[in-house]
């Protein structure tokens, strides 16, 4: 086993409105990152969960030697983070009672497919070949950012996870399909859809088939329940299974407060679902995809609207190009 090193990149910064922040990665080799969110009670007896803990950072981004290997918001990175390391929500939520309170919320960005797993993670690269980029929205009041990474010293993984979200708009109700651009064989799928928890019983992903050159392949028909149920078997946490506070009105002329009646659990986070293939951690489970293969989702819809993808991937890095030789 490679010797482990962990390392602040970034600590406690004030993140500005609208202003991104870049973070050069490098020079070890990285298992994961972790992009830690401090932010204080807003006023008291307000209701905050994780997701709003980040839902400010519109965009989180790693470049490495031009390629995209991590690309989605704040919200999905935290919930597809989780799904692949987190044994619990990786948020510390304190009382709300009062604005004097702090919370903690974690986002992971996972390069190896389990924590300091030595066959996979992000390869040491040279000075601006790797970075990530946070992009914030509107930052909320006494809100403070770090960035750890964690990895080896003097290690070369074989390969990194790579996720990078793919949006798609269901028109109409019937097939539809989703184009997909995988880089390498697929470990997983995250799926976000509004439908159908909020409204009836109708999904835009009322059953998936995952075709690869026109053939299925893998998900030969997969209707949302059986996706959930494998959500259950195959991801580290169970994201929408979070520790919830009941919020009383304690006045004299006691009414229910709203609060207590409405939150038994994050409506954000019931729109995702994760599924890895490799739940053994055994590469022969894996989707491999021929390079140039044409692969696309097909989804059976009873709903419209957007579905956002996320294709979980084994990439291997580009080489570091060699200089020219002269003439």
């Amino acid at each position: 086993m490679p010797e482990p090193i962990m390392q602040r990149l970034v600590h406690r910064v004030t993140p500005t409105s609208n202003t991104p922040i870049e973070v050069e990665l490098g020079p070890f080799a990285l298992s994961f990152l972790t992009i830690d969110i401090i932010r204080s009670q807003p006023t008291a007896n307000a209701e905050l969960t994780p997701v709003d803990m980040v839902s400010w950072i519109n965009r989180v981004s790693v470049w490495v030697r031009g390629v995209s290997v991590w690309d989605m918001s704040g919200v999905d990175s935290l919930v597809i983070g989780s799904a692949l390391y987190a044994n619990k929500m990786p948020a510390r939520m304190t009382s709300k009672a009062a604005t004097t309170r702090r919370h903690i919320a974690n986002i992971i960005v996972p390069f190896s497919r389990r924590p300091f797993m030595p066959v996979s993670g992000l390869p040491s690269v040279g000075r601006g070949e790797a970075l990530l980029r946070i992009e914030p929205g509107t930052v909320p009041s006494g809100t403070l950012l770090s960035v750890h990474g964690f990895g080896w010293k003097e290690h070369k993984p074989d390969w990194t996870v790579r996720c990078v979200r793919v949006t798609a708009n269901i028109p109409t109700t019937g097939d539809a399909d989703i184009p997909l651009a995988p880089a390498g064989p697929i470990l997983g799928l995250g799926l976000y859809e509004d439908d159908p928890y909020m409204n009836s019983a109708t999904a835009r992903v009322d059953n998936l088939r995952l075709l690869i050159q026109g053939v299925e392949d893998t998900f030969n028909s997969v209707n949302l329940e059986g996706l959930v149920a494998l959500e259950a078997i195959t991801t580290k946490d169970l994201i929408d299974q979070i520790p919830h506070q009941h919020i009383e009105n304690t006045a004299s002329a006691y009414t229910q407060n709203a609060t207590t009646l409405t939150n038994q659990s994050i409506d954000e986070l019931l729109k995702y679902t994760i599924v890895m293939l490799d739940e053994t951690f055994d590469p022969d489970t894996i989707i491999a995809i021929p390079p140039g293969a044409q692969t696309s989702l097909r989804v059976s819809a009873s709903a419209t609207g957007t579905v956002r993808v996320f294709p979980i991937e084994m990439f291997v890095v580009p080489e570091r190009p060699r200089p020219a030789t002269p003439a």
